[in-house]
């Protein structure tokens, strides 16, 4: 058996999870979901030039931050932060005990963009949690 009936990981992808600490699941969200993230992005990048450079820190939360990032569609970000296959990949690998920390948009240009080095994200939080993980989402 390769899991509960909502499984959206196979039972491979979970123990290469907690063997390697992540994975680059065969899920994938639908074609309109990306696209509806394409768009979301394409708007929040014109509203806010002056982060075009830089990551944009709760797009789901209107108005939010020192930033002072403009997030105009912000119900719609928390829309996909609730996706029930998200929150499923979520539940296979930690639990059903689920809280949205918060969401992050990294804009990066083709050639040009910002690089992210290849990083742990535990040791940019100045909390010690017994299961985290983050869900990254390329939309293009």
């Amino acid at each position: 058996m390769n899991g509960p009936s909502w499984a959206v990981l196979s039972k491979e992808e979970v123990e290469r999870y907690n063997r390697d600490g992540f994975i680059v699941p065969k899920y994938k969200l639908s074609t309109s979901d990306v696209a509806r993230l394409q768009e979301l992005t394409i708007q929040m990048v014109e509203e806010n030039p002056h982060l075009r450079d830089k990551f944009m820190t709760s797009p789901h939360v209107k108005n939010w931050g020192s930033q002072g990032l403009k997030s105009l569609r912000a119900h719609e970000w928390l829309e996909i932060a609730r996706h029930p296959d998200i929150l499923d990949t979520i539940e296979q690998l930690i639990g059903p005990d689920i809280i949205l920390w918060g969401t992050t948009l990294f804009y990066k240009r083709a050639l040009e963009g910002p690089a992210t080095p290849w990083h742990r994200d535990a040791a940019y939080w100045p909390i010690k949690l017994i299961a985290t993980t983050s869900v990254w989402i390329a939309v293009s």
